[in-house]
C-alpha cells in the first residue's frame, strides 16, 4: 500500500486562490445587462451554473436564498440553469416553464437509468459524467431521447465527475461550493505505508487537459459539446472554440491540433470517453501551462546561448527552458543571429542572452506565441460591440455600497446589505 502525502498543507498557502464560481455576485449580472438577458446584443443563449452543495447547518437559510436567486434569474431572462442539487432542480422544473434545467456533470450520471429518471423529473438536458465512454454515450442518447452534452476539451478534475472532497479537507475550501483551491495541482510525495520508503515528489494527481478534436467525426452525433473555459483568458476561449467550430464544419487536421497547443495546456489526453490508459492521463511533471517544444540549447557563444530550433521563434515570444527539472522562463525581448545582430525571428538557429545557467541539451518550450496571440486579439476586437453604459458607484465609510447603472434603455439600482468600513 502506498500513501499520498501533501508537501504543502498549511491553510495560509490557499488564501490567495480565486474563487472559481462564487466570486461574481448576482447583482453584477443584472447591473451589466440592464435586468434583461435577452437584450444582450449577441443573440446568444445564457445559462447560469447553480450547482453548489450547501452545508446542512445552513439548509433553511440556503433554501430561502436559493429561491430568491432563481426567481431573480428567471426575471432577467436566463434561458437555463445547470444544476447539481436536486432541490434546485425540483424548484426550477416546478416553477419556471420557460427556463430549461440542465443536469450538471457533478450529478455523476453515467448510465441510462439515471438519465431516464432525470428526464421523467423534468430535465431538458443531461451532461454526462466524463468517465462514460463514447459507445455508452451514444446508447444512452438513443434510448433516452433527451439532449446529451459531453465534455470535449479543457481541464479535468481528478475526482470522479468533479465531486472533489480534497479541496475542502486539505485546502479548507470546498470545490463543491464553488471554492476549489486546486488540491490536485499541488506536489505530493508517494510513500510506502509499511516501510516508509519514498518514491519521490511530483504532481501525482494533476490531470492532463482533455483534447478530443481528432475524434470530431464521432462526436458530431452528440447534441452539445462542452468546452471547459472557466477562469481562462478570452484568447484561450476564442482559440479553442474556433478550432472545434472549424473541425465540425470542415473536419480536423494537424493545423487545428497545433493551434490548440499555442494557448494554455497541460499536455493532452483523449480522456476516458476514448479509452485513455489511466497511466497516461496525468502529467506529473508540472500542473500549469506546458507549452510546446521548439528546440534545444546547443551551447554558449560570445556571452549568449545558442539554441537549435525545430520551430520558428519570434521576438516577444515567451519561452521556458527545462534545466535540470527547473524552469527558466523569459520573454524574448532581444533575438540575435550568429553575428550578434538583432533579428525579429529565427527558423533554425538563434542566440539569446540569458543570465541563468543552462546546459547543452536543455529543452526549450514556447509558452506564448506573440504573433499568434496578436491574431487572436485582432479577431476578438471584431467581436466586441460597444454600447453606452452609465455606471455610478457610491462608496462611503459607514454607508452601504450603492451602484446606479443605466443601459439598454433600462435602469438598475443596487444597494449592499453590508456597511463599508475604512
Amino acid at each position: 500500500q502506498r500513501t499520498l502525502l501533501p508537501v504543502r498543507s498549511k491553510p495560509e498557502s490557499w488564501d490567495l486562490r480565486l474563487q472559481a464560481r462564487t466570486r461574481s455576485p448576482l447583482c453584477c449580472l443584472t447591473a451589466v445587462i440592464g435586468q434583461k438577458v435577452d437584450n444582450v446584443p449577441y443573440g446568444i443563449s445564457t445559462k447560469e451554473v447553480y450547482q453548489m452543495a450547501v452545508p446542512k447547518r445552513k439548509v433553511s437559510r440556503a433554501r430561502r436564498d436559493m429561491r430568491q436567486q432563481l426567481d431573480a434569474l428567471n426575471g432577467i431572462g436566463v434561458d437555463g440553469i445547470i444544476v447539481q442539487d436536486l432541490a434546485v432542480f425540483d424548484y426550477v422544473a416546478a416553477n419556471f416553464a420557460d427556463m430549461e434545467v440542465h443536469c450538471s456533470t457533478q450529478m455523476g450520471v453515467d448510465d441510462l437509468e439515471g438519465t431516464m429518471l432525470l428526464k421523467e423529473m423534468g430535465a431538458d438536458r443531461v451532461v454526462l459524467a466524463r468517465e462514460v465512454d463514447l459507445a455508452d454515450v451514444k446508447k444512452i442518447r438513443k434510448a433516452a431521447k433527451i439532449p446529451i452534452e459531453v465534455f470535449v476539451h479543457g481541464a479535468l478534475c481528478v475526482s470522479y465527475s468533479g465531486n472533489c472532497l480534497m479541496s475542502g479537507l486539505i485546502g479548507y475550501r470546498s470545490g463543491n461550493r464553488g471554492r476549489c483551491v486546486g488540491s490536485c495541482r499541488k506536489p505530493y510525495e508517494l510513500l510506502e505505508r509499511e516501510s516508509g520508503r519514498s518514491y519521490g515528489t511530483s504532481y501525482l494527481l494533476s490531470m492532463k487537459d482533455l483534447n478530443t478534436i481528432d475524434h470530431i467525426e464521432d462526436l458530431k452525433s452528440i447534441d452539445s459539446l462542452k468546452i471547459e473555459g472557466r477562469m481562462k483568458e478570452p484568447a484561450y476561449v476564442a482559440n479553442v472554440v474556433k478550432r472545434y467550430r472549424k473541425a465540425l464544419d470542415e473536419g480536423a487536421d494537424q493545423v487545428e491540433q497545433e493551434a490548440l497547443q499555442k494557448t494554455f495546456n497541460r499536455t493532452y489526453t483523449e480522456g476516458y470517453m476514448f479509452g485513455e490508459d489511466p497511466g497516461s492521463i496525468t502529467n506529473i511533471q508540472r500542473p500549469n501551462n506546458f507549452g510546446y517544444e521548439i528546440g534545444t540549447v546547443r551551447g554558449s557563444f560570445k556571452g549568449m546561448y545558442e539554441i537549435a530550433l525545430t520551430k520558428t521563434l519570434h521576438q516577444n515570444d515567451i519561452i521556458r527552458i527545462d534545466h535540470e527539472n527547473e524552469d527558466v522562463n523569459l520573454s524574448v525581448a532581444r533575438l540575435y543571429d550568429q553575428e550578434g545582430k538583432l533579428i525579429n525571428q529565427a527558423d533554425d538557429t538563434c542566440y539569446i542572452k540569458i543570465k541563468e545557467k543552462l546546459s547543452p541539451g536543455d529543452v526549450v518550450y514556447k509558452t506564448k506565441d506573440y504573433l499568434f496571440y496578436k491574431g487572436l486579439d485582432a479577431d476578438l476586437d471584431k467581436e466586441f460591440r460597444r454600447f453606452p453604459l452609465d455606471l455610478k458607484v457610491y462608496a462611503y465609510p459607514g454607508a452601504a455600497l450603492v451602484i446606479d447603472a443605466e443601459g439598454f434603455g433600462m435602469q438598475y439600482l443596487y444597494e449592499s446589505e453590508e456597511i463599508l468600513e475604512e
